[in-house]
């Protein structure tokens, strides 16, 4: 499973089937799913996600770069899933998550 997080990590902004994972695995898609799910606790697809939602929101706090380039940038099919999945796993949309993000914080 080491080389399938590694092969996952490297390529999270690309499409990623469970065809390949499983390839990159040695396992037949089944028993794939379920060795991934016992050991994550997740799905691969939500694994994916959840590393894009990382990237989405380092990249919300660090640059300047319009949502639908963050969008594309990380595999998203459209701008519109790319919302609908951020707003599922971080609870806001992505505008408002820049703005919370970069306020600043006033002394006490």
């Amino acid at each position: 499973m080491n080389r399938v997080f590694e092969y996952i990590h490297d390529t999270f902004t690309s499409h990623i089937s469970i065809e390949e994972l499983s390839s990159v695995a040695l396992q037949s898609r089944y028993h794939f799913i379920r060795s991934f799910k016992a050991i994550t606790g997740v799905t691969p697809y939500h694994y994916i996600l959840r590393l894009r939602m990382n990237r989405a929101k380092y990249e919300l706090e660090s640059t300047e770069a319009t949502i639908s380039a963050i969008s594309a940038g990380l595999g998203f099919a459209s701008t519109s899933q790319f919302y609908r999945y951020f707003v599922k796993f971080v609870g806001t949309t992505p505008e408002q998550y820049r703005i919370n993000r970069k306020r600043p914080t006033l002394p006490v």
